[in-house]
C-alpha cells in the first residue's frame, strides 16, 4: 500500500490569547499523496498558514494526528522531527527570510550548515546548478538586497531544493509579487512539478497559483471542505 505524503486526523490548533482563544484549525482531515501538487485557497484569518507550519512540523501545539510519509509526527522527538524537515521539506515563505548579511550562494547553502554528515564540495555544486537553473548564476555574489522581490523568491526556492526534499511547502509564494514575477514563479512551480515530480503544498488566497495545482482545497474559518474539493 502506498503511503501519503500527508495526512491529518482530527487535526485542530487553538491559539491561546487567555479569554481570547481562537481554534485555527478545527477537526482537519487531509490526505495528500506523493506528487500532488494542491493549493490550500482561503481569505486572510482561515487557518492557512497554522495548517502548513502544523504539517510542516513546525508548530507542535495541535490536537489530532499528523502524519508525514507515515511518520506521526506527535510521536517524534524534537531532533528526529528536525532530521524529517531537513530530509524531506523544502520551505518557502511570502517574505522570503533570506539572511541580508550574506550573499545569495551563502543563503541557498545554509541548509547544509545543520548537516553535519554533508559534503560541502558536492553541496556547493548543487548550489551552483540550482543557481543557473534559476538564471541567478551571475548574482552568486550579491546581496539580497541587490535583488528584486523575484529574484529573491527564486533564491529562496533554491534554498529549499539544496536537499533534494521530496515535499514543498509555500506560504503565499507570490503573496509579495507583481502580476508578471508572481506569473514566473508559478510556471517554476508548475515545471519543478512536472519534471522532478515534487509533492507541493502551497497555500494562498490568490486564484492565479491555485489554477497551477493538480487539485483544490478551500479552508475557511479552520475547517476545510473536502466535499468541495476542486480539480485544477
Amino acid at each position: 500500500m502506498n503511503v501519503a505524503a500527508i495526512r491529518t486526523r482530527g487535526l485542530g490548533r487553538v491559539h491561546d490569547g487567555g479569554r481570547d482563544a481562537r481554534r485555527a484549525l478545527v477537526d482537519v482531515e487531509i490526505v495528500i499523496e506523493e506528487g500532488e501538487f494542491v493549493c490550500v485557497l482561503g481569505p486572510s484569518g482561515s487557518g492557512k498558514s497554522t495548517l502548513l507550519a502544523v504539517i510542516g512540523g513546525l508548530d507542535r501545539g495541535y490536537e489530532g494526528q499528523v502524519e508525514l510519509y507515515g511518520q506521526d509526527l506527535g510521536r517524534m522527538s524534537d531532533a528526529a522531527l528536525a532530521r524529517l524537515r531537513g530530509e524531506r521539506i523544502g520551505f518557502v515563505f511570502q517574505h522570503f527570510h533570506l539572511l541580508h548579511h550574506l550573499t545569495v550562494i551563502e543563503n541557498v547553502t545554509t541548509p547544509a550548515l545543520f548537516d553535519p554528515r554533508g559534503d560541502e564540495h558536492a553541496c556547493l555544486a548543487r548550489a551552483k546548478q540550482l543557481l543557473e537553473r534559476l538564471g541567478l548564476a551571475d548574482r552568486a555574489g550579491d546581496t539580497p538586497a541587490e535583488l528584486s522581490g523575484g529574484q529573491r523568491q527564486r533564491v529562496a526556492i533554491a534554498r529549499a531544493l539544496l536537499r533534494k526534499p521530496k515535499l514543498l511547502l509555500c506560504d503565499e509564494p507570490t503573496g509579495n509579487l507583481d502580476a508578471d514575477t508572481g506569473a514566473r514563479i508559478i510556471e517554476l512551480f508548475e515545471e519543478l512539478h512536472r519534471e522532478e515530480g515534487l509533492t507541493i503544498v502551497a497555500v494562498t488566497h490568490e486564484e492565479r497559483l491555485a489554477r497551477a495545482a493538480t487539485r483544490i482545497l478551500r479552508l475557511k474559518e479552520g475547517r476545510v471542505d473536502t466535499s468541495n474539493e476542486e480539480p485544477a
